[in-house]
Protein backbone atom coordinates (compact mmCIF):
# COMPACT_ATOMS: atom_id res chain seq x y z
CA UNK A 1 0.00 0.00 0.00
CA UNK A 2 2.83 2.17 -0.25
CA UNK A 3 1.42 3.60 -3.69
CA UNK A 4 -1.28 4.44 -2.11
CA UNK A 5 -0.31 7.80 -0.04
CA UNK A 6 1.26 9.97 -2.84
CA UNK A 7 -1.51 9.14 -5.62
CA UNK A 8 -4.50 10.15 -2.89
CA UNK A 9 -1.72 13.26 -2.42
CA UNK A 10 -1.67 13.69 -6.40
CA UNK A 11 -5.76 13.26 -6.73
CA UNK A 12 -6.41 15.45 -3.70
CA UNK A 13 -4.14 18.30 -5.37
CA UNK A 14 -5.42 17.42 -8.81
CA UNK A 15 -9.10 18.74 -7.42
CA UNK A 16 -7.43 21.63 -5.66
CA UNK A 17 -5.67 22.81 -8.87
CA UNK A 18 -9.20 22.46 -10.38
CA UNK A 19 -10.49 24.93 -8.06
CA UNK A 20 -8.02 27.11 -7.98
CA UNK A 21 -7.65 27.36 -11.86
CA UNK A 22 -11.19 29.15 -11.67
CA UNK A 23 -9.77 31.55 -9.59
CA UNK A 24 -6.10 32.31 -9.14
CA UNK A 25 -4.08 30.24 -11.73
CA UNK A 26 -0.95 31.53 -10.43
CA UNK A 27 -1.79 29.75 -7.05
CA UNK A 28 -3.04 26.46 -8.88
CA UNK A 29 0.60 26.56 -10.31
CA UNK A 30 2.26 26.78 -7.10
CA UNK A 31 0.19 24.02 -5.73
CA UNK A 32 1.29 21.63 -8.30
CA UNK A 33 4.63 21.93 -7.85
CA UNK A 34 4.79 21.76 -4.23
CA UNK A 35 2.91 18.33 -4.45
CA UNK A 36 5.52 17.45 -7.02
CA UNK A 37 8.03 18.28 -4.47
CA UNK A 38 6.35 16.32 -1.39
CA UNK A 39 6.02 13.51 -3.79
CA UNK A 40 9.66 13.83 -4.50
CA UNK A 41 10.59 13.92 -0.49
CA UNK A 42 8.14 10.84 0.28
CA UNK A 43 10.55 8.94 -2.44
CA UNK A 44 13.66 9.53 -1.37
CA UNK A 45 13.94 7.06 1.49
CA UNK A 46 12.99 4.42 -1.31
CA UNK A 47 15.35 6.04 -3.34
CA UNK A 48 17.79 5.29 -1.14
CA UNK A 49 17.42 1.45 -0.33
CA UNK A 50 17.54 0.77 -4.04
CA UNK A 51 20.97 2.45 -4.40
CA UNK A 52 22.10 0.83 -1.35
CA UNK A 53 21.26 -2.96 -2.70
CA UNK A 54 23.33 -1.56 -5.96
CA UNK A 55 25.69 -0.60 -4.37
CA UNK A 56 25.85 -4.15 -2.29
CA UNK A 57 25.68 -5.46 -5.66
CA UNK A 58 28.49 -3.61 -6.98
CA UNK A 59 30.72 -4.84 -3.98
CA UNK A 60 29.94 -8.45 -4.97
CA UNK A 61 30.82 -8.17 -8.58
CA UNK A 62 34.12 -6.85 -8.44
CA UNK A 63 34.93 -6.47 -12.36
CA UNK A 64 31.05 -5.11 -13.02
CA UNK A 65 31.43 -2.56 -10.52
CA UNK A 66 32.55 0.03 -12.92
CA UNK A 67 29.89 -1.14 -15.07
CA UNK A 68 27.29 -0.99 -12.57
CA UNK A 69 28.39 2.31 -11.44
CA UNK A 70 27.70 3.68 -14.74
CA UNK A 71 24.24 2.24 -14.55
CA UNK A 72 23.45 3.77 -11.29
CA UNK A 73 24.47 7.28 -12.86
CA UNK A 74 22.26 6.64 -16.20
CA UNK A 75 19.11 5.85 -13.93
CA UNK A 76 19.17 8.86 -11.77
CA UNK A 77 19.94 11.44 -14.16
CA UNK A 78 17.06 9.78 -16.19
CA UNK A 79 14.67 9.83 -13.27
CA UNK A 80 15.98 13.31 -11.98
CA UNK A 81 15.35 14.28 -15.55
CA UNK A 82 12.09 13.10 -15.91
CA UNK A 83 10.77 14.96 -12.19
CA UNK A 84 12.15 18.19 -13.33
CA UNK A 85 10.19 17.80 -17.05
CA UNK A 86 7.08 16.94 -14.71
CA UNK A 87 7.89 20.06 -12.75
CA UNK A 88 7.70 22.24 -15.86
CA UNK A 89 4.79 20.88 -17.45
CA UNK A 90 2.92 21.47 -14.23
CA UNK A 91 4.24 25.08 -14.39
CA UNK A 92 3.12 25.13 -18.09
CA UNK A 93 6.62 25.40 -19.54
CA UNK A 94 6.12 22.50 -22.33
CA UNK A 95 9.24 23.94 -24.04
CA UNK A 96 11.81 24.26 -20.98
CA UNK A 97 10.87 20.33 -20.17
CA UNK A 98 11.60 19.19 -23.39
CA UNK A 99 14.91 20.68 -23.08
CA UNK A 100 15.43 19.03 -19.79
CA UNK A 101 14.39 15.88 -21.66
CA UNK A 102 17.21 16.53 -24.40
CA UNK A 103 19.87 17.27 -21.38
CA UNK A 104 19.23 14.46 -20.26
CA UNK A 105 19.72 12.45 -23.29
CA UNK A 106 22.37 13.97 -23.85
CA UNK A 107 24.22 13.31 -20.37
CA UNK A 108 23.17 9.76 -20.46
CA UNK A 109 24.71 9.15 -24.43
CA UNK A 110 28.10 11.15 -22.90
CA UNK A 111 27.96 8.86 -19.97
CA UNK A 112 27.48 5.23 -21.94
CA UNK A 113 30.52 6.62 -24.52
CA UNK A 114 32.70 4.41 -23.02
CA UNK A 115 31.01 1.45 -23.09
CA UNK A 116 30.08 1.75 -26.56
CA UNK A 117 33.64 2.51 -27.63
CA UNK A 118 34.81 -0.44 -25.47
CA UNK A 119 31.73 -2.79 -27.27
CA UNK A 120 32.90 -1.78 -30.36
CA UNK A 121 36.61 -2.65 -29.70
CA UNK A 122 35.62 -6.29 -28.90
CA UNK A 123 33.72 -6.92 -31.31
CA UNK A 124 36.55 -5.75 -33.79
CA UNK A 125 38.91 -7.46 -31.61
CA UNK A 126 36.48 -10.95 -32.02
CA UNK A 127 36.61 -10.29 -35.75
CA UNK A 128 40.77 -9.65 -36.31
CA UNK A 129 40.62 -13.51 -34.58
CA UNK A 130 38.28 -15.20 -37.30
Amino acid sequence: MLILKPIILCVATLMIINLLKKFSPEYACFVALTCGVIVFIYLIPYIKQITDILVKISNITDGLSELIKILVRIVIIAVTCEFASYLCVDGQETYLASKINFIGKIIILYIISPIIFGFLEYIIEMINLL
